[in-house]
């Protein structure tokens, strides 16, 4: 290993208080010649950050994690596109050369011979308009150079490129609303998925795929089974944040009473039987008054903006008015 600048200084040094002034010198210049030039600050953020060379400082790892994911993603989702342009193309190929292989097997079960007709018929459908199934993903692979099919090298960028092949369809589907439960949801779910099948087959007592690789089916079941899951989570979440949400319909209806001077607990605003049991005899006497003071208002009298109550939510309004079990 090549000395460092200090341990050749420190050996001109010792030459030269040992009166070997040439040695020293020379040593000295072979010093110089291996020091490395000081940083400015500026130098030294763009190092640490952004980096050069060799990732090899906590700055330069995130930013080539980050790098690596980008590209996975950005491949993912040309993956992506091209596979919803050779959907089409997939479909017929695979019905018809399903079909061909039925007519084939019955064609030879009843005569004993082999036709090149069924070859032509499947040359044919290849020759379609919309292509074998893999048209727009052959043009890709030239395009970009094989790029398309970059997948990462960490989990993390093999993940952000399974998110990126769902992006497309999930998008034109739903929009960006579809993006969490019908992109990110399956795309982490079946990569993860496929991981830990990889390399597994699936049990031989299994019917029609039994000793088959797994990690397809596995990634396949994920990928289905995420959205749904993504949904009852979600719900969850929003039951433990609103464990009683109220029906705007309600709450407007609430709102309409209470403009026309009815007190109204919050169980009755909620419709939260819980909530009103809360409430004790006094508010039920003061809220039958409060009735009765709209009943009368209802009975000719106008409202406080002059105007006749009514209007969309009056049934509403009156059946909140009207249930007294919600007091009880």
């Amino acid at each position: 290993m090549a000395a460092t600048y200090k341990e050749l200084i420190a050996k001109s040094r010792e030459l030269h208080a040992s009166g070997d002034i040439d040695g020293a010198r020379r040593v000295a210049e072979i010093a110089v010649s291996r020091r490395e030039p000081e940083r400015s600050f500026g130098r030294t953020i763009y190092e640490n950050v952004i980096g050069s060379g060799e990732a090899d400082t906590p700055g330069e790892k995130v930013g080539q994690a980050i790098n690596d994911a980008g590209k996975s993603f950005f491949a993912g989702v040309g993956r992506g596109v091209t596979g919803l342009l050779d959907l089409p193309g997939n479909i017929v190929s695979g019905a018809g050369n399903y079909a061909i292989d039925k007519a084939e097997g019955a064609y030879e079960a009843t005569t004993g011979r082999e036709s090149p007709a069924f070859d032509g018929a499947r040359y044919a459908i290849d020759r379609f308009p919309m292509g074998d199934g893999s048209a727009a993903r052959d043009i890709s692979e030239r395009v970009t150079d094989d790029a398309v099919n970059y997948r990462g090298e960490s989990r993390g960028s093999r993940i952000a490129g399974t998110i990126g092949e769902f992006l497309p369809g999930a998008a034109a589907l739903g929009g960006t609303n579809a993006l969490l439960p019908y992109a990110v949801a399956p795309g982490v779910a079946s990569e993860l998925a496929g991981e830990a099948t990889e390399g597994k087959t699936l049990p031989e007592n299994i019917p029609l795929v039994g000793g088959k690789d797994a990690e397809p089916f596995a990634r396949i079941a994920a990928a289905i089974a995420a959205p749904a899951a993504y949904n009852v989570g979600t719900n969850a979440i929003r039951s433990a944040v609103t464990p009683h949400p109220t029906d705007p319909a309600r709450i407007a209806a609430a709102q309409r009473l209470e403009s026309e001077g009815v007190q109204l607990t919050a169980g009755q605003k909620t419709g939260n039987r819980n909530l009103s049991r809360s409430y004790g005899r006094g508010f039920f006497e003061r809220s039958t008054r409060s009735k009765t003071h709209l009943r009368t208002r209802q009975a000719g009298f106008v409202s406080r903006q002059g105007q006749p109550p009514g209007g969309e939510n009056r049934s509403l309004a009156h059946e909140l008015l009207l249930d007294k079990s919600s007091l009880v």
